[in-house]
């Protein structure tokens, strides 16, 4: 309703996965959007071009659903959360692992 015939909402189509993924983010800015996987991995994508910036290796662990998420005003560090029950704590624009959390005990 209100949409032009064949105008498609869909900007970009971001492939790179290869397992399900379950969180998905936008960076406080807009510029970039994290997603989360099955695959282990968190991905950085250019939100503008759909470019994949970098992609984070989580462990051998699913990272899990509300997994992703954008800390800091400035978008600078991403945490994660996964099946292994830990939180890693990413700096967005290097990559580096910055501080792994643990500590939950149960679902």
């Amino acid at each position: 309703h209100g949409q032009e015939k064949g105008w498609n909402p869909m900007l970009f189509l971001l492939r790179g996965h290869t397992g399900q993924v379950n969180s998905v983010a936008f960076s406080p800015d807009g510029t970039q959007i994290a997603s989360g996987s099955n695959d282990t991995t968190v991905a950085i994508w250019d939100a503008q071009t759909g470019n994949l910036l970098r992609r984070l290796r989580n462990s051998t662990s699913w990272l899990t659903s509300l997994a992703v998420a954008f800390l800091q005003a400035d978008g600078t560090q991403i945490a994660s959360g996964s099946d292994d029950r830990a939180v890693v704590i990413w700096d967005a624009q290097t990559g580096n692992l910055l501080r792994t959390l643990k500590g939950h005990t149960g679902w």
